[in-house]
């Protein structure tokens, strides 16, 4: 083929190669198709021995490549007769376009062969899968008015946790195929070895199972045993983190105390939560929308669950959630999971010295988060005890002040109080979350005894009795006596006040 040369005036990016022909008295400029990176191709114009470094680069040999079939199909063209005059430039333009496109199909495929067959790979599909569900690409796949809403930001925050196990227990050449009893039982023994509660291992294996389902849905997923597999565990009651309500009494203390900005505003959020048995990405997002009333007049919340996607309304038998909902002109700020649980915090601790119900101590169970910052605490008090204050770096200093203060205020050893057999112990105020609310909410309306299971479900959305259950936090000894009041129609006081006359 004659000389190659550019037509651009660019220095950066991409451009093709044209030719100039000069043959049987014709002189015709054609564009041979051939895309080729500016940079790289005037670099290699240089000298011969700039050429033969670049035809050893990827694209280089794929310039030469093409370039070769290029000159071949121009030949054959003049060979056969076929180019007489300028016009049969477009029998060359067509030809070399078949071939260019042919090797651009061909590019493609490969290249699509290539990702679909990355996909296979469980580390690849998870990043594929939550870069989708962060940026808003990827929405809910759930029957109903939930299918296509954006994921909330607690599934996207627990997505991400996973990430970090997955990545730490995969190497990225595993794929969906090695997946069967042995990969199973080795992921549930790493997770338990690295100190997770089984509530979070339940989790995790939870989310593992949606991401072979979601990969078998996709087709890059063919190992019927990934789906099968896995085994989820029962935790003990030592094992369970303490899963407190509020009382009535607590969250009308609540209600009544004078805050201001963010603890206002979270106070509010929170109390709306309880009284409609909803969860925090609902009830933080109500609107004036959600207002409205039945065929007979029953003013009601009405709102599709975003967890969920199930439609509920749930009736306004309490003055207090309009009275909040007209207090922030039926509208609520954004407000992030963590900032509001911090908040919440700091309102409970603030009204358990008037509320000494909010002062008592309950034995529960520590994340992942707080033993490693339990451990590493003893590390740092273990390092002074030995070396002495300057043993420790600056940053590390600031880091024990700090745990220093709390385990002070947590009777610490080394950062939390505990009972006689070892068990962390907190206050209640402590444990108190945005979940909480939810909680709350049903565990009272239960307790009332006006109710039935099926009417709380109605309001609170819950399909099944068994997962309902969990929600109901009444201790044994409430249970005792709420059967002890249905059974005599009295109340166990009453009862000892009438044996003490």
């Amino acid at each position: 083929m004659a000389k190659l040369f550019l037509k651009t005036t660019k220095v950066e990016g991409k451009a093709k190669l044209y030719t100039e022909i000069r043959r049987n008295g014709l002189r015709l400029i054609v564009c041979t198709g051939i895309i080729v990176t500016i940079k790289e191709w005037q670099k290699a114009q240089k000298s011969q021995a700039s050429q033969t470094k670049y035809a050893t680069t990827a694209e280089g040999a794929r310039v030469s490549a093409e370039i070769v079939k290029v000159s071949q199909a121009i030949d054959l063209l003049f060979t056969s007769g076929e180019i007489t005059r300028k016009e049969d430039k477009v029998k060359i333009e067509q030809a070399i376009s078949d071939i260019v496109n042919v090797e651009a199909i061909s590019a493609k495929q490969k290249a699509k062969e290539a990702k679909e067959q990355q996909r296979h790979r469980i580390v690849a599909y998870y990043e594929e899968f939550y870069e989708g569900i962060n940026g808003g690409t990827i929405r809910t796949s759930k029957r109903g008015k939930k299918a296509g809403n954006h994921f909330s930001e607690k599934t996207i925050q627990n997505w991400h946790s996973f990430g970090h196990i997955l990545r730490a227990f995969c190497n990225e050449d595993v794929t969906f195929e090695d997946i069967n009893q042995g990969f199973a039982d080795r992921f549930t023994w790493y997770v338990s070895n690295h100190g997770y509660m089984e509530t979070t291992l339940n989790l995790w294996i939870g989310l593992f199972v949606q991401l072979c389902q979601m990969s078998a849905a996709d087709g890059v997923n063919n190992n019927v045993s990934s789906l099968k597999v896995w085994r989820r565990r029962t935790a003990s009651q030592e094992e369970k983190k303490a899963a407190i309500y509020l009382t009535e009494e607590e969250l009308n203390a609540m209600y009544s105390m004078k805050l201001s900005g963010t603890k206002e505003l979270v106070r509010d959020m929170f109390i709306l939560g309880a009284l409609t048995c909803q969860r925090f990405s609902d009830y933080t997002t109500l609107s004036r929308h959600n207002i409205t009333t039945t065929a007979n007049g029953t003013p009601v919340v009405k709102l599709t669950q975003q967890k969920t996607g199930t439609s509920v309304e749930v009736p306004i038998y309490d003055s207090r959630v309009l009275a909040i909902m007209e207090k922030h002109d039926y509208q609520f700020p954004y407000i992030s999971l963590e900032t509001f649980n911090l908040s919440l915090r700091r309102v409970c601790k603030e009204l358990s010295q008037t509320v000494p119900s909010l002062a008592e101590k309950y034995v529960t169970q520590l994340s992942i988060h707080w033993r490693m910052k339990e451990q590493n605490y003893a590390k740092y008090c273990e390092r002074i005890r030995t070396n002495g204050w300057n043993s420790l770096k600056k940053d590390e200093k600031v880091v024990y002040k700090q745990m220093k203060e709390y385990a002070r205020e947590h009777n610490g050893s080394p950062l939390f109080e505990r009972d006689e057999e070892g068990h962390i112990i907190k206050y209640k105020w402590e444990l108190v979350t945005s979940h909480t609310a939810r909680r709350s909410g049903i565990t009272n309306l239960y307790r009332d005894g006006i109710l039935s299971s099926r009417d709380i479900m109605s309001i609170s959305g819950h399909k099944t009795e068994v997962v309902f259950n969990n929600y109901v936090k009444a201790t044994a000894s409430e249970k005792a006596d709420d059967i002890f009041s249905k059974l005599t129609g009295k109340t166990a006081k009453t009862l000892k006040m009438k044996k003490a006359i």
